[in-house]
C-alpha cells in the first residue's frame, strides 16, 4: 500500500484518534479510571500517559483528533513525518511535568489538547527554519504568522480560570496548552539547524 509510505504521521495520528476512540468508550467511567487527578491514585504514572487519550465526550475527542489529522498531513507534506514522535514525545512529557510540578493548581485532565498544542508549536517553526522551504517564503511566513496566532492563544487562554468551560461546553484546564506550546517550541529551535 504505497500510501502507507505516503503518510505515516498522519496514519500515526489516526492510530492515537482510534486509542483515544477506544479509551475514551472504556467502561465504566474513562475519566475517572484513566484520568490524571492531582489527589493521585495507585496508578498515577499509567493516569498521566492515559489522560491524554481519555475524552469527555465524542464532541471533544472529534475536535483533537481531526487537528491531529491535519497535524500529522502536514508533517508529511511537509517532510517532517520522521521528526513528528520525538516532537509528540517532548510535548507530552512537558504537559506531564506541568501537571505534576507545575504553577496553576488543575485537579484532573483529559485530554490531547497539550500534546497537540505542542505539536502545533513545534510544527509551525520548524517550517518557519526549514532549510528545504528556503524559496517558499510565503509557506515560512504563514507558518510564523500561524505560531505567533497560536502563541496569543495560549497566553490569553490563561485569562480563563481553570475548570471554566469552552463554547463546547468542555471544563479547560488551559496551562496544559502552554506547557505543551513552549515545550514545542523549544524543541523546534533545539533541532532548527538538523
Amino acid at each position: 500500500m504505497p500510501w502507507l509510505r505516503r503518510y505515516p504521521a498522519t496514519l500515526a495520528m489516526l492510530l492515537a484518534g482510534l486509542l483515544a476512540v477506544l479509551a475514551t468508550l472504556a467502561p465504566p467511567d474513562p475519566v475517572a479510571s484513566f484520568g490524571w487527578h492531582a489527589a493521585g491514585s495507585a496508578n498515577w504514572p499509567l493516569a498521566l500517559v492515559s489522560a491524554h487519550f481519555v475524552h469527555l465526550g465524542f464532541g471533544h475527542l472529534a475536535v483533537n483528533v481531526l487537528a491531529a489529522l491535519l497535524l500529522g498531513w502536514c508533517c508529511d507534506r511537509f517532510g517532517l513525518a520522521g521528526r513528528l514522535p520525538a516532537a509528540a514525545l517532548v510535548a507530552l512529557g512537558a504537559v506531564d511535568l506541568g501537571l505534576v510540578y507545575g504553577p496553576w493548581p488543575i485537579a484532573w485532565y483529559v485530554g490531547l489538547s497539550g500534546l497537540l498544542h505542542g505539536v502545533f508549536a513545534w510544527l509551525t517553526l520548524s517550517l518557519v527554519w526549514h532549510p528545504g522551504l528556503s524559496d517558499h517564503r510565503s509557506v515560512r511566513i504563514g507558518a510564523g504568522v500561524l505560531f505567533l496566532g497560536g502563541l496569543l492563544k495560549v497566553v490569553t487562554g490563561l485569562a480563563v480560570p481553570v475548570g471554566g468551560v469552552d463554547w463546547r461546553g468542555i471544563p479547560l484546564a488551559t496551562p496544559v496548552h502552554i506547557y505543551g506550546y513552549l515545550a514545542g517550541a523549544l524543541w523546534a529551535w533545539l533541532r532548527r539547524d538538523r
